[in-house]
């Protein structure tokens, strides 16, 4: 009989020994920025238990930064922390215990969840835990799913308003990892700079459209293919009518126009490619004799008055493109072409304010779309970001921008979209899931981008200007859309044609689209093109492209 009184006090003692914990309550107040407010209250306690707190550091790869606080717990009650452990003991008499801590999380999403830590783990069961989850007014919870030790479980109820949610899980097995999915989505109502940043973008890329259409606007010619370029124009003035001014890339081009007019030889060997002096230049044009001077005068000689006024010289017969140093020249043919006084030849002079208030528009929309999510967001830092992203995108867009040629815009559609898409990965990244944002942050690029080609077509071009352009568009009609035969008819006609226009086609940025169309055609040698190998249309051009790049590079 003692023996069995004996085994039942035992018993008794070794079912208080693993006796579970009756019920826990946690409630997660997550903001905005993911920072969490956690308050844990532990009713109906063993003797002791040891409870495990979210663990200092930084997440791998996240964007924040990582931090546990522990604020308080109730007074009565005793405990040892050592890292992220906190251990109870002798809490029988003690009540319930309370504890608040907070910490930022970087959060994972999955398929537009958001990944969430609940419960790090209890070393004792647990029969019952209540948790109420509390995010931003801002939002609204849309789904829920729940996690032990990282498995879904269906074990649950729950109850979703607004932007609340309770979740009661019974029978947690000690040290289990609780841990919760959601889908939130911001509230129907938008701020007002939200709205703004939706609607100022649309209205200025209207209002650019309208200045456009009044002040930039060319008039449509019915365009004939012709030949030869208009005789009244130099190169670099046809370099003015289309693009407004006169730039590096259009200097050099000159080099090609002295080889064609019989100045300068190109020579290609081994080693290297050299410009050789086949005459002194006697032409007309002030720019090419500048250039033909810079490159091949070595010093003026005679008497002091004509060292002085620069009347006699001595030249190189060659130079190697790549020692070529005349970057004071080119900008001094370029400050010359660029004048005020020439810049409005082909312009009408009130139109070019009009293309800096568009210009303007679209700094100001980008700034809008780009800040309104930081500073809703209201953290300093993110100001810096917002700064670098501002600067990034208006560089990347005004690049984009000058380099595409958006009458042929059917041709970079596919550029143009994954250009668009590259803005939106970039934000979406840095913002998260706030898709109202990422709506007004694309919506906002694709108007600025717009804005921008409205400013890239002003300004418009007066009635001589307008005249000349019409004539100009038909040479170069011919080069990019002519047809075989008539190319071929071009060849019977000047069997050297391809190299005297080699000059035009760089300005015009079309080379390498006529040098494809020309390949099958040309089956002249190149004069002024000198090789050691035999000659060869391909390495012609490539000797070409050489030559552009180098000077390029170089000055």
């Amino acid at each position: 009989m003692r023996k069995i009184l004996f085994g039942i006090l035992m018993l008794l003692v070794s079912l208080k020994t693993v006796c579970a914990i009756g019920n826990v309550r946690i409630t997660l107040s997550i903001d905005e920025e993911n920072h969490i407010m956690k308050q844990i209250v532990v009713d109906n306690e063993d003797e002791e238990f040891t409870m495990i707190l979210p663990e200092s550091g930084k997440i791998p790869g996240s964007f924040y930064g990582y931090y546990v606080d522990l604020k308080d717990i109730n007074s009565n009650v005793k405990y040892k922390k050592n890292k992220n452990n906190l251990f109870f003991s002798n809490i029988s008499n003690q009540g319930r215990i309370v504890i608040n801590n907070e910490y930022d999380v970087s959060f994972r999403q999955y398929d537009g969840y958001e990944y969430f830590t609940i419960l790090e783990g209890i070393d004792k069961d647990i029969d019952a835990l209540s948790i109420q989850l509390i995010f931003e007014e801002t939002y609204d919870v849309n789904d829920l799913k729940m996690f032990i030790n990282n498995k879904e479980t269906k074990k649950y109820t729950r109850f979703i308003s607004g932007n609340k949610a309770s979740i009661i899980l019974n029978k947690l097995n000690s040290n289990d990892l609780v841990s919760f999915q959601v889908k939130r989505s911001v509230k129907h109502s938008i701020s007002i700079l939200t709205i703004i940043s939706f609607v100022f973008p649309i209205l200025c890329l209207i209002l650019s459209f309208v200045l456009w259409y009044l002040y930039g606007k060319d008039r449509i010619h019915d365009i004939s293919k012709k030949m030869n370029p208009v005789r009244e124009l130099s190169l670099l003035e046809v370099a003015k009518l289309y693009n407004e001014k006169v730039t590096k890339k259009d200097v050099i081009s000159l080099i090609f126009s002295l080889c064609s007019k019989g100045f300068v030889k190109i020579v290609e060997t081994k080693d290297e490619l050299k410009l050789v002096r086949l005459k002194n230049y006697n032409g007309h044009s002030y720019s090419e004799g500048l250039l033909f001077d810079s490159l091949f005068v070595k010093s003026y000689v005679g008497t002091f008055d004509e060292v002085i006024n620069k009347k006699k010289k001595e030249y190189n017969d060659e130079v190697n493109v790549k020692d070529i140093r005349i970057i004071r020249t080119i900008n001094r043919i370029i400050s010359n072409e660029n004048m005020n006084n020439k810049k409005y030849e082909f312009f009408e002079r009130d139109t070019s304010s009009k293309k800096n208030i568009i210009i303007g528009m679209a700094i100001i929309c980008l700034v809008l779309v780009t800040i309104n999510p930081f500073i809703t967001i209201n953290n300093s830092w993110y100001f810096v970001v917002a700064l670098i992203i501002e600067i990034i995108s208006f560089y990347l867009i005004y690049r984009f921008v000058e380099y595409v040629d958006f009458n042929k815009v059917k041709k970079y559609l596919v550029p143009i979209l994954l250009t668009v898409l590259f803005f939106v990965l970039i934000f979406a990244f840095v913002l998260g899931t706030n898709s109202v944002y990422e709506v007004a942050y694309l919506l906002g690029i694709v108007c600025v981008i717009g804005m921008m080609i409205f400013a890239k077509y002003m300004p418009k071009r007066n009635v001589y200007g307008d005249k000349l352009f019409g004539k100009m568009e038909g040479f170069r009609k011919l080069l990019e859309e002519g047809t075989k035969e008539e190319l071929e008819n071009v060849l019977k006609t000047n069997s050297n044609y391809y190299y005297d226009m080699l000059a035009y086609m760089y300005i015009l940025g079309n080379k390498d689209n006529v040098c494809k169309r020309f390949k099958n055609l040309v089956d002249k040698k190149c004069e002024w093109y000198e090789s050691y190998k035999k000659y060869d249309y391909n390495n012609f051009n490539k000797s070409c492209d050489v030559i552009m790049d180098v000077m390029r590079e170089n000055n």
